[in-house]
Parts: C-alpha cells; sequence; structure tokens
C-alpha cells in the first residue's frame, strides 16, 4: 500500500511535488490519515523542529477528514513559526458553513497579514499578503489553497496578485485554524494538510501540490 505521505503522481513526499527542493519547505503538516493526533502534529519535513503545539485552550479534534476546528474560538494549532518573509502558504481545507468567517491558515497581527481564510460577507476564499487589500477568490467549500508572493490560487486556478505591505512580526505567528498563532475566531473547518516555503512557489509547482494535496 502507498504511504500516506507519498504523493499519487510522483514518487517523492506530497510536500515536495513539482521538483520542489528540500530546503524550500520550512513545514509540512498532515492530519488527514496520520497514525494518532499526536503524528499529526509533526512537521513531516523536519521532525522536531516546528512541530504543531496547542495555539487554544482546546485543541482540534483528529477525523478521518483531518483536524476538525469547531465552530467557536478555542481550537487551534500554533506551528511555533514567525513569518520572516514573503513565505509561500498552501493548505488543503473543507467547509460546510458558507455563511461563517474562518480563519484557515496564516498569520495577522492587528493591521498586517499573511493569511488564507474565508470572509462571510462575501462568501468567498480570501487571501492577504502583509497589506489590507486582499484578493477574493470564489465560493469553495472543499479544495486547496494557495498563497504567495506574486499570486493566490484556488484548486490551480489564479485569482490575483496579492498587495505586499508589512508583514506580521514579534510573537505573532503561524496558525492553523486561527487568525495567528495564539488567536481564533469561530470556525467550522477541517484541515487535512498545510505546508510553508520560504520561496515564492511557481505556477507547475503550485499545480503538481494541489494535485498530490487532493490525493492524500
Amino acid at each position: 500500500m502507498r504511504s500516506r505521505y507519498i504523493a499519487a503522481v510522483q514518487d517523492k513526499p506530497w510536500w515536495l511535488a513539482g521538483g520542489i527542493p528540500a530546503s524550500a519547505c520550512i513545514a509540512a503538516y498532515q492530519a488527514k490519515g496520520a497514525s494518532s493526533y499526536e503524528a499529526s502534529k509533526v512537521n513531516l519535513a523536519n521532525p522536531g523542529t516546528y512541530d504543531c503545539i496547542a495555539g487554544g485552550a482546546v485543541e482540534p479534534t483528529l477525523t478521518a477528514d483531518g483536524w476538525f476546528f469547531a465552530d467557536d474560538t478555542t481550537h487551534r494549532l500554533n506551528t511555533q513559526l514567525v513569518c520572516g518573509g514573503y513565505w509561500s502558504l498552501i493548505v488543503k481545507f473543507k467547509r460546510e458553513n458558507e455563511n461563517s468567517t474562518t480563519y484557515i491558515f496564516g498569520s495577522y497581527s492587528g493591521v498586517n497579514y499573511h493569511m488564507i481564510y474565508h470572509l462571510n460577507a462575501v462568501n468567498k476564499l480570501a487571501f492577504l499578503n502583509g497589506g489590507s487589500t486582499r484578493v477574493n477568490g470564489v465560493l469553495v467549500l472543499d479544495g486547496v489553497a494557495c498563497l504567495t508572493n506574486e499570486q493566490t490560487y484556488i484548486n490551480n486556478t489564479k485569482y490575483g496578485t496579492p498587495t505586499a505591505g508589512s508583514l506580521p512580526g514579534g510573537t505573532y505567528g503561524i496558525g492553523i485554524g486561527g487568525r495567528r498563532n495564539d488567536e481564533a475566531i469561530p470556525n467550522d473547518v477541517w484541515v487535512a494538510a498545510a505546508a510553508i516555503y520560504y520561496n515564492t512557489l511557481i505556477d507547475n509547482q503550485v499545480a503538481a501540490l494541489t494535485a498530490a494535496m487532493n490525493a492524500l
């Protein structure tokens, strides 16, 4: 049986799909198919470094679809990573409630953002990259979303260039299921897998990653 950490399209870990060098991946997490909750929090790209820890009073539940972050303000995970540049973020998620605002993956410092989230006001997936101007995609309840310094993608379709600005700093790190490492707002989302890269992912890499993450 194929390992859950191997992409169906190539004999490589899914987080290195499309020829991404191992040195480019800061962290990769896979909840869907993980052998246990503790195993799901391990940084597969470099186990023991930037493993996820609890970011709130209650940690998510591990389900067949990945981590489930309930519709309250207490469930989230902390990647222990503080955003140090215009890193690329990619996440596979699923939702059932299109009418709530959900912060899926990223960091927030009050005025500056680097994140992927679902905005209730327009019922669309949205991206913020340092500046206050967001890129809106489409209403999507199940898919792979990617944010780079040059482009935004939903299921490998482009939705526009994000506006650069000042990135979050200090202690405000990247969280899963919240607006940052230590703050959440009501959510209702499953996260199957997520990864963070030093470099700006390019089109063919995003395409390969999307296929690999959808094959998990």
